[in-house]
């Protein structure tokens, strides 16, 4: 039985493939509901269950990240309940379609998994979809709203891995980063110094990631006019940079530009 479900989940997926030619076809979205609304509410439930554990298992084994199957998988599991499915994976789809420069897709799909979630656990799925939403936003230049999605991704992170791990230090970084956007450079390097610390904590003083927020303190400061403290910022910064990837690297180039 549970086989049949999975057979007609995936029908009803919105995708068909010919495996003559190994190419896929869109199933309308009026045929999808035609057979929908043919099976009651309980059997459409088990459809998007086995479509979601279908998507699962191919998004697991797929040898590089599958966006098309990571779209079904979060409207399978925003229909029968999964909400916590959703997030996770809306997480890392999100993050896809950022690298890829896909602002726009990203921040459509972020707004349609909110708008479907409720009441979702205050875990590490969520603090990681609220970051990589709030990265959506600042890049597509809302750096306001994305401030209102870093400080949620902050306080839930601080909850699960407690306030000194590296994760809390990437979205305090992010959040100075927005707020250097905004104009805020004072409230920007207030962040940038509590990820450096925990960055420093964490990894040790010779590490690129403390190299990072060394880098974007001098930015800060320079955007308040004390070239001498942002000097000091680039070349501390630089050096970790020389040391850890070595003269020729382009992050060396680029520390070097922005100095």
């Amino acid at each position: 039985m549970w086989h049949s479900f999975l057979e007609l989940a995936v029908q009803l997926s919105l995708i068909q493939e010919n495996r003559s030619k190994n190419t896929y076809y869109w199933v309308t979205p009026l045929l999808r509901d035609e057979i929908f609304g043919k099976l009651g509410e309980e059997e459409r439930k088990m459809c998007h269950q086995a479509a979601s554990e279908h998507y699962r298992k191919i998004l697991s084994s797929a040898e590089g990240y599958e966006p098309i199957y990571a779209f079904e998988l979060i409207e399978h599991a925003l229909r029968c309940g999964m909400d916590a499915v959703a997030v996770e994976e809306g997480g890392r789809l999100l993050y896809h379609l950022q690298n890829v420069l896909a602002y726009k897709e990203a921040l459509l799909e972020g707004m349609y998994i909110f708008s479907q979630i409720t009441e979702p656990k205050r875990d590490e799925k969520l603090s990681r979809f609220l970051f990589e939403f709030g990265k959506i936003l600042r890049d597509f230049g809302d750096p306001r709203k994305a401030v209102d999605y870093f400080e949620q991704a902050l306080s839930i992170g601080k909850e699960v891995y407690g306030e000194r791990h590296p994760n809390v230090a990437a979205t305090l970084n992010d959040l100075g980063g927005a707020w250097d956007s905004l104009g805020d450079s004072k409230k920007a390097i207030e962040y940038y110094e509590q990820a450096l610390s925990i960055d420093r904590e964490v990894y040790g003083e010779r590490h690129p990631d403390v190299a990072i927020n060394l880098n974007n303190l001098g930015l800060a400061w320079y955007s308040l006019g004390d070239s001498k403290k942002a000097i000091n910022y680039y070349e501390q910064a630089l050096s970790i940079v020389r040391e850890v990837y070595g003269e020729r690297h382009p992050n060396v180039a680029t520390t070097l530009n922005i100095s």
